[in-house]
């Protein structure tokens, strides 16, 4: 028993890591980690007999949150489409922000992921110029996004707006981080 859940938390320590770099590749392998994670944590605690939402602060809003995202299904067109895109996508980014918030647990592992993020907006950065310079990107091969004369750059994205949301979301992260780091 003790040398099974020695191998789950060896595993949930490292996909926690590869998740913010996955993201920069494709959808398809940061849902696989995602997946991963969240079978690896709910096995681990079956296993040592444990509630798997552990206690934080953010719990109540987060729960307050999902409650009005469910709420929403009122005005929906497909009901289909917001369960499984929607309602779905948004539990299981919540269980791993959860899983974070308890796995997470010293300076070593933060600065691990990191670095992760910090690749993964680099592979993401050089992808997106080299394809609006080359004609295409080298991870996936997507043609850059003309709009009005303007070439837009994708990267490996499947669109120029998800690419900026993901480099405007991890970019100040990291910079934050950085700051952080190099006060001491």
């Amino acid at each position: 028993m003790h040398k099974i859940s020695k191998y789950l938390n060896f595993a949930i320590y490292w996909l926690i890591i590869l998740i913010p770099f996955s993201m920069a590749i494709a959808p398809a392998p940061m849902n696989v980690f995602m997946g991963l994670l969240i079978f690896t944590y709910m096995l681990k605690k079956i296993l040592q007999r444990e509630w798997p939402i552990p206690k934080t602060a953010i719990n109540i809003p987060l729960l307050f949150f999902f409650v009005i995202t469910c709420l929403s299904v009122i005005n929906s067109l497909n009901l289909k489409d917001t369960f499984r895109g929607g309602i779905l996508r948004l539990l299981s980014f919540s269980f791993v922000f959860l899983i974070l918030s308890c796995e997470l647990k010293d300076k070593k592992h933060l600065k691990k992921i990191f670095f992760s993020c910090a690749a993964g907006l680099f592979l993401a950065s050089i992808d997106g110029i080299w394809q609006v310079s080359r004609g295409k990107d080298f991870i996936r091969g997507y043609l850059p996004v003309v709009n009005l004369g303007l070439v837009r750059a994708t990267a490996s994205f499947s669109d120029a707006n998800t690419l900026g949301v993901y480099l405007s979301a991890l970019s100040p992260l990291l910079f934050g981080l950085t700051l952080y780091y190099l006060k001491g």
